[in-house]
């Protein structure tokens, strides 16, 4: 499978999950996202950057991805007012970033590939 084609299966993917008829806005989509308050932070940066150059590397996090678009947008919205749940998200997010700088993903500015 080509970069192109993992691209557009992402892309349908977050199509079909991400834009609902009520808001054509996907602001809020991801869970990071939802977490962190902003798509532009050092900690969503890495996790790009983790999304990016890791986990479509292989068959297998290609998969992963597919499936976060297609799960974390209902999760989002279920949990919107959860403050309990994004505070537990936060930590394990606030974990892994760590993690994946000390793996060498850099905190540095991003712009998707």
């Amino acid at each position: 499978m080509s970069g192109h084609d993992d691209f557009l299966d992402d892309y349908i993917a977050y199509k079909l999950c991400c834009e609902d008829d009520d808001d054509e806005s996907s602001e809020g989509c991801y869970i990071a996202t939802a977490v962190y308050g902003t798509y532009d932070c050092p900690e969503l940066w890495v996790l790009r950057r983790f999304r990016d150059y890791g986990l479509r590397k292989s068959k297998i996090g290609r998969a992963f991805v597919r499936f976060y678009y297609a799960v974390s947008p209902r999760l989002v919205r279920r949990f919107r007012n959860a403050e309990r749940v994004k505070h537990a998200s936060k930590t394990i997010l606030d974990h892994l970033v760590e993690q994946l700088k000390k793996s060498g993903f850099e905190e540095t500015p991003y712009y998707d590939r």
